[in-house]
């Protein structure tokens, strides 16, 4: 043992082990559910019990459907050793597993089994469209990106008689900017029951924030990712930078971007919730 390469190989053995077993405690923490920071985050963004406990719940719903996604898919593609870049396959499958999560967790309605069935009769029939809860700039480039893989995807099928992968690949980006936008539309006009003004506010809060950093975020990254993919064939200087748009979205969005609402003052502060909805 007192051989210096030994030690060197023992000393690489720890850290490699000790690196597994910090990712496998981190990857069990993300799945449990776990997540203490949700409540503090909803006393930063609403006042009153009710209304936190329905944003707590919302934002722990929508934060592990993300984590199991994400990492779910991560693994999947790092499977694919018939792939030439398992790396690449894992990170992709990672961004499209995040992708997959945040419409998986607003597949269903907000639950009501507290109220009782007269109450559960009652609906606010007040109009709501998806535009009501869009951050404009965010949904206009979600759009552009979509409307750019309908466009790359045409040309690769018009141009060639067999279906290559870059137009399956950028068929996919078109197919998530359409599957977003109808995601979002149904979280616009999901329903609503009468509800006083208070848990009003913080319902279309829950419905901002789902449009916006639960849905169009997730999938502009992965849409930006697909469409990199497709583009790599020919256009390699483009494909780096769809990736790199990609990772800079997935950087701003990830856990859903509101992490840094733990350093704000509680209590539902005006200012800090106008900047949550940008």
């Amino acid at each position: 043992m007192s051989d210096p390469q030994s030690l060197v190989l023992l000393g690489l053995g720890a850290a490699l082990a000790l690196t597994i077993a910090y990712l496998a405690f981190h990857t069990i923490l993300l799945c449990s559910g776990a997540d203490p920071n949700a409540e503090v985050i909803a006393r930063r963004l609403t006042t009153g019990h009710l209304e936190q406990e329905l944003v707590t719940r919302w934002l722990q719903r929508s934060r592990w459907s993300r984590n199991v996604g994400g990492i779910t898919g991560f693994l999947a593609g790092l499977l694919l050793l018939i792939s030439e870049n398992p790396i690449g396959m894992a990170v992709t499958g990672g961004i499209a597993g995040i992708a997959v999560g945040s419409l998986l967790a607003e597949s269903h309605l907000l639950s009501t089994d507290e109220r009782s069935a007269d109450q559960r009769r009652v609906v606010d029939l007040r109009p709501r469209r998806p535009s009501d809860y869009w951050q404009p700039k965010r949904q206009l480039l979600l759009i552009l990106v979509g409307l750019a893989a309908a466009s790359v995807a045409t040309a690769e099928i018009i141009g060639d008689d067999t279906i290559e992968v870059s137009s399956r690949w950028s068929t996919a980006a078109a197919a998530t900017v359409a599957a977003a936008m109808i995601f979002q539309w149904r979280i616009a006009n999901r329903r609503r029951p009468a509800l006083p003004e208070s848990l009003r506010s913080a319902d279309d809060l829950i419905r901002h924030l789902a449009i916006t950093r639960g849905v169009a975020d997730p999938a502009l990254m992965c849409s930006l990712v697909f469409l990199a993919k497709a583009t790599h064939p020919g256009h390699a200087t483009v494909s780096a930078l769809l990736w790199l748009a990609a990772l800079r979205v997935f950087w701003t969005n990830r856990r859903l971007g509101l992490d840094w609402l733990m350093d704000q003052p509680a209590d539902g502060d005006a200012q800090v919730v106008t900047e949550a909805h940008s």
